[in-house]
């Protein structure tokens, strides 16, 4: 039975779904509609958990649609309470759950959440500590570092018998990366979606870039960006992970402006279009990237992208 992690390219925010022919869990849920899309498509209508890595409306606003939705089943929603992230798309979300069959877990953390098998995989919630949790954002860590929606951002790890698979930072900053290095938190992984969608996560880019790669070691980095919204990556953060590792693969669910001022006037053939947002404008660079885990097997690989990029992007800021 194949098991697949899509790591869906639904604009500015995150959202991936890891799923067989019988179950599925969803790792934040974007902005919109991309994940009510991904699920009618793939013929998906129960979901067991829904993780949520932090109450940004970019990471969670996808998911009010599918709730809304009487064509869904979702089995427990997992989300850490945060008094300061008042947002109508939050409080939305949570009295739509109230209102449902859906259970709502409002603590995330190693300590709360058991591993998830699906087909092949494991899914880990790796951080925030209990410790970080039980405080809050608008608290003090044990350092007398200030506490914000980003520093409980959950890091969660999907797994298989052979290798860390893939690494969902969320939007984590460097209070919440520097608890992880000093609780001694295993977070490699062969596959980074890197936070913030390579916006700043702090007051030193250079440095949180560096001291995330050195914990992840991973051998591909993502970004999920939006081609119509903010300028990211930031090509600070794009050059100190070549710096680091003139090998990483780096790839963006959608063109960059840094990359190319103008629109291109073609697409990928490798872009699953049917769950990419950007196909239809031209704003894909990878698209929407599914791991068939069960035959190692990428769309797109890394030849096709980088074919795609030679040829008809300007000025990657991927490739040297």
């Amino acid at each position: 039975m194949a098991t697949y992690v899509a790591i869906l390219d639904i604009g500015h925010g995150n959202s991936a779904i890891i799923h067989d022919e019988e179950r599925a869990i969803i790792i934040d849920a974007g902005p919109r509609d991309g994940i009510l899309k991904y699920l009618t498509e793939n013929g998906i209508s129960k979901i067991d958990a829904a993780i949520l890595s932090h109450a940004d409306a970019d990471h969670i606003g996808g998911l009010l649609n599918v709730i809304d939705s009487e064509k869904f089943e979702v089995g427990t929603v997992w989300l850490n309470t945060d008094s300061i992230k008042s947002t109508v798309i939050k409080d939305d979300l949570a009295w739509a759950i109230h209102r449902s069959s859906t259970k709502l877990n409002t603590s995330l953390s190693p300590d709360s959440f058991d591993l998830i098998k699906i087909g092949s995989v494991q899914i880990d919630v790796l951080a925030p500590s209990a410790y970080l949790t039980s405080k809050g954002p608008g608290q003090k860590d044990r350092k007398g570092r200030q506490l914000t929606t980003n520093s409980i951002s959950a890091i969660i790890r999907v797994s298989n018998e052979e290798e860390n698979l893939v690494l969902f930072s969320g939007d984590v900053d460097e209070v919440g990366l520097e608890n992880i290095k000093e609780d001694s938190i295993d977070i490699r992984s062969r596959i980074l979606v890197f936070p913030h969608h390579g916006g700043s996560s702090g007051h030193n880019t250079k440095q949180f870039t560096n001291d995330l790669l050195a914990e992840v070691k991973p051998d591909r980095v993502i970004f999920s960006i939006a081609r119509t919204r903010f300028k990211n990556p930031s090509p600070e953060i794009v050059k100190t992970i070549r710096k680091f590792d003139k090998d990483i693969w780096i790839t963006c669910t959608q063109l960059s402006t840094h990359c190319s001022q103008k629109d291109i006037s073609v697409q990928g053939a490798f872009v699953e279009k049917e769950i990419s947002k950007g196909y239809q404008k031209k704003h894909c660079c990878s698209g929407s990237i599914v791991i068939d885990v069960s035959q190692n097997l990428e769309v797109p690989d890394k030849q096709a992208h980088r074919a795609f990029v030679n040829k008809h992007v300007t000025s990657p800021l991927c490739v040297k």
